[in-house]
């Protein structure tokens, strides 16, 4: 009883996993493995299909293709591409610190002005920490070893 009340959840977890949900261009940016998993399934999907790929297939190839250019140009400048990781970085940095610094005064103070404060800080903060998990990706994908 107890193994069959396993298998069966087993196979419902397996079966719900395998459902193809669609992940954000920003999470495949982040991970190259899952997006050239994505652009796979989305060259079988368009084979095996007569209709013109899904919008979210589309996101995927252009996606792809804005990875692509990135990892050219690390291959092309390595040495500029690096200075822009670490600027994007100290960005972040500066970002955070300035994002805690308004949290603690909109703890302090809890007008409305601080919370929009925050928010927009926050926004900026992770926009930056996208930028430099992409540019992050980028040298993983093209360092050797």
């Amino acid at each position: 009883m107890i193994i069959r009340r396993f298998l069966v959840v087993g196979f419902a977890a397996l079966m719900l996993s395998g459902c193809g949900e669609e992940l954000s261009a920003d999470y495949l940016m982040r991970h190259p493995a899952e997006l050239k998993s994505e652009a796979d399934r989305c060259q079988v999907k368009s084979y095996n299909s007569t209709t013109s790929s899904s919008p979210y297939c589309a996101m995927v190839l252009k996606t792809i293709s804005e990875f692509m250019k990135l990892v050219t140009e690390q291959e092309i400048e390595p040495e500029a591409f690096g200075h822009r990781v670490l600027k994007v970085q100290m960005e972040t940095a500066k970002a955070k610190q300035a994002l805690a610094e308004a949290r603690k005064k909109a703890d302090e103070n809890q007008s409305v002005e601080s919370q929009k404060s925050v928010a927009e800080l926050d926004k900026i903060y992770q926009e930056k920490e996208q930028q430099a998990a992409v540019l992050l990706a980028v040298i993983g994908i093209t360092s050797p070893g």
